[in-house]
């Protein structure tokens, strides 16, 4: 649109230069001198007839640009090398968790650990169910305990050993000092017991249920003295063995050091 603006300005330009060579030939001598006989026809008919073409003019100054064009169709994919890679971008916000993935395949076992410290002794657990196989007896049992400070006491209060070494077949009971026949049987019961230096009396003896079996005794005053006795009895399920005191205000010696113990265990079953 703007070339053929300039165009017209152009054509408009030398159309103008024409006209203005046009008139200065007709006014010049030459003209007329040259044709008596068109003169003689008049000075209008000269007005009619055109002149000859005069020489183009100089060109104008260039136009102004005209508006753009319409985008053109895109072009096709250029040939060359690829150009250097950029520089890295700025990292871009964190973007949101995804969904958990499938759980993998166990991994290797590791290596064992270091061992923990040796745990608290837990309380006694609850009685288990009844069963209706009645369990067979162990072949084994045996006790021993021992008391871990003096004890002085009267006739037949229960002397009582709370220092468990062994109790095979949990026939003594650390809290009541008596040991329960399970399993009938020949048993073999001793005891043995530092007396005092203070003048009291060691006297216990040693019973099945209400019937004393045998005893252990001393009353020397001035220093201390080992006392023991045992005894081979057979006895039934169910029954009872411990120790006593025999009289009043008697007693004997015990510490850390196990003077004073008592100890029983199965022979033969029967």
């Amino acid at each position: 649109m703007a070339q053929s603006k300039q165009a017209g300005a152009t054509f408009v330009l030398l159309l103008l230069m024409g006209v203005i060579h046009a008139s200065m030939s007709s006014d010049s001598p030459m003209d007329s001198q040259s044709s008596p006989q068109s003169s003689s026809k008049g000075h209008c008919c000269n007005e009619c007839y055109m002149g000859q073409p005069g020489t183009p003019g100089i060109p104008g100054n260039p136009g102004f640009n005209g508006n753009q064009g319409p985008m053109g169709p895109k072009g096709e994919p250029g040939f060359g090398l690829q150009g250097p890679k950029g520089d890295t971008g700025d990292p871009g916000e964190k973007g949101n968790s995804g969904e958990p993935g499938v759980r993998g395949p166990p991994g290797k076992v590791g290596p064992s650990g270091v061992y923990g410290d040796k745990g608290e002794k837990g309380g006694k657990g609850e009685p288990g169910d009844t069963s209706l196989v009645t369990p067979a007896p162990p072949s084994v049992v045996g006790f021993s305990a021992w008391k871990s400070e003096v004890l002085t006491g009267n006739l037949n209060d229960v002397v009582i050993f709370d220092h468990v070494v062994t109790n095979v077949g949990g026939g003594y009971s650390s809290q009541t000092g008596i040991f329960t026949c399970t399993i009938p049987g020949l048993y073999f019961f001793t005891a043995s017991l530092l007396s005092q230096n203070n003048r009291r009396t060691l006297y216990v003896k040693l019973r099945k249920n209400d019937e004393m079996i045998v005893s252990l005794y001393t009353n020397d005053p001035a220093i201390h003295r080992q006392v023991s006795n045992s005894v081979v009895i057979d006895l039934a399920a169910g029954d009872r063995i411990w120790l006593a005191f025999g009289g009043q205000n008697v007693g004997f010696f015990g510490n850390v050091n196990r003077h004073s113990f008592f100890s029983g265990f199965l022979l033969q079953p029967m």
